[in-house]
């Protein structure tokens, strides 16, 4: 899978300066080329600057244009980190499903969503996408721990791994 856009927030590593700088990366014919199992961008809601969002939508629109008529999925992860947002609504459960709407409308093929604490939530959310969905972050599993594990902890929320 490959990540063809560049989310940081700030001029320096592992630095907060309070606005996100983003930008896509890659052309969509370099994407093509490289016949990635899938191709990640992020939707970043509550920017400061309403141009970089702009941009932010037009890259995924003409990523999901560049890419529907292959067999390369785009894959979408609406997240609501701007400086814009408000304490708690970026795992708010009704501001994460409509950033997820957001998403689908704009072409994604599968959706990777902030999980917003409570399994009961998240499979409601799952529910009205009518794509399939992955969980973003979260702690990783030790290397040698069984996935039969993780299904049974997540596939009642009816997430993929």
């Amino acid at each position: 899978m490959l990540a063809p856009d560049v989310l940081t927030f700030s001029t320096l590593p592992a630095q907060d300066d309070g606005d996100d700088m983003w930008t896509g990366a890659y052309s969509a014919e370099f994407l093509r080329a490289a016949e990635p199992s899938g191709v990640k961008v992020v939707l970043n809601f509550g920017r400061e600057n309403r141009e970089r969002h702009r941009a932010n939508i037009e890259y995924i629109v003409h990523l999901y244009e560049e890419l529907r008529e292959t067999e390369i999925p785009l894959i979408v992860e609406p997240v609501l980190w701007g400086s814009r947002v408000p304490e708690g609504l970026a795992s708010d459960p009704d501001s994460i499903a409509d950033a997820a709407r957001i998403g689908w409308e704009l072409g994604a093929d599968i959706l990777k969503l902030p999980y917003p604490g409570e399994q009961a939530a998240f499979a409601d959310i799952v529910d009205r996408t009518p794509v399939p969905t992955m969980i973003l972050g979260g702690r990783r599993p030790p290397p040698r721990r069984p996935s039969v594990t993780w299904r049974r902890r997540w596939r009642p929320a009816r997430a993929v791994s």
